[in-house]
């Protein structure tokens, strides 16, 4: 057998025809991940595929749609959901919950949509390295993304995506900035989706969790089947959780979905003083609808600002400051991998019993979560 030499490279492709017509993606690959960064589209991660194992899921939105053919206000603030398909797509960065008016701290009225703004603004200033040698060589992606708005306040995104030759593994470095002259409102979500083959009746989430309350009503009668899936059933409500996780003395922790064998697993490792709230998204719906899970951290949970400022989860940054993330993405196959990922997981959970909160504890709009089964 001839030994393995993985190698980096990078190929760009720009889309034609159809919603999708001027998308561009860039082709990253190790010589054994590759991944489709889309600066169009805030350089969100459309899929991914390690070892045969494809990370995405099957949209009901086919195309990766060109931003300006997303209208954000549509039906009600939900128009974001038009070009939802992608693998890794940031939420934020003034809103990553449900569509409405919020009076903000300086008492200006804002009309928040879906999950903010930031997934559908192109980036700029792109660029490509690649630093090392050997089995050190690593590649980096990065670009800038800005968030303008007609009040006067803006946000900024510098995003970094790297990798090493040959490894399963990915690293996002991301920097959000406060670049105005006074203080910002943020918040960022992680909407990291998976499905087939990861997902299946008989697959698991892995998390070290501290306590873990529903969202909406289907969750609330599902939380002892919190970390469980079952085969697409046609109709099936969406089931939404809100967990607190427990992290190393470093604040360090990881979540996993393991597949239906017990022998594939992704993985991601942020620390907890950066992304503070995990949210799990389970939506497993039938043919032609939506069969995919949401692996989720946040700084705070995807519900309205108001509803998470009164509960002291907003962040703000002060003139000239940043808030830094990473999060490692990982593939692990055999089941030896997967018996290394879950004593880690076990190691954080030792630290405590999880607390689990059967009835509601979050008050949201129960028709917002109805609406956004369509």
């Amino acid at each position: 057998m001839k030994p393995h030499r993985p190698t980096l490279g990078i190929r760009t492709e720009r889309l034609r025809g159809g919603w999708q017509h001027g998308v561009k993606l860039l082709h990253v690959h190790n010589g054994r991940l590759t991944a489709a960064l889309c600066p169009t589209r805030g350089m969100g991660i459309i899929g991914a595929c390690c070892d045969g194992v494809r990370l995405g899921w099957d949209s009901p939105v086919r195309e990766i749609v060109h931003p300006r053919h997303v209208d954000l206000a549509r039906n009600g603030g939900t128009g974001w959901l038009d070009g939802f398909n992608e693998f890794i797509v940031r939420c934020g960065l003034q809103n990553i919950g449900r569509p409405g008016w919020d009076d903000g701290p300086a008492g200006d009225k804002t009309f928040l949509t879906l999950h903010g703004r930031i997934a559908n603004q192109p980036a700029r200033a792109v660029k490509v390295r690649r630093f090392g040698e050997g089995a050190n060589r690593r590649l980096f992606v990065s670009g800038r993304v800005q968030e303008p708005t007609a009040t006067g306040g803006r946000l900024e995104l510098t995003t970094e995506f790297s990798c090493r030759a040959g490894a399963r593994a990915f690293t996002l470095r991301d920097t959000i900035l406060n670049p105005g002259s006074k203080p910002e409102e943020f918040s960022v979500l992680y909407h990291v989706n998976l499905g087939v083959p990861l997902l299946g009746r008989g697959a698991r989430f892995l998390a070290p969790i501290s306590s873990a309350a529903p969202i909406n009503p289907t969750a609330s009668r599902r939380m002892r089947a919190l970390a469980d899936y079952d085969n697409p059933r046609t109709g099936r409500p969406e089931e939404v959780f809100a967990l607190r996780l427990l992290g190393d003395r470093n604040a360090k922790t990881v979540v996993a979905l393991v597949d239906p064998t017990g022998t594939r697993a992704v993985s991601l490792a942020f620390s907890l003083r950066e992304l503070s709230c995990m949210t799990l998204w389970k939506q497993l719906g039938g043919p032609g609808e939506r069969y995919v899970t949401g692996l989720e951290p946040g700084t705070n949970y995807p519900q309205h600002r108001s509803l998470e400022r009164r509960q002291g989860r907003m962040r703000t940054l002060a003139p000239g400051n940043a808030h830094r993330i990473r999060i490692d993405c990982r593939v692990h196959l055999g089941a030896s991998a997967i018996r290394r990922l879950q004593r880690r997981i076990a190691a954080l959970q030792a630290r405590a019993k999880p607390q689990v909160q059967t009835a509601r504890i979050f008050f949201t709009d129960d028709s917002f979560h109805e609406h956004i089964r369509a």
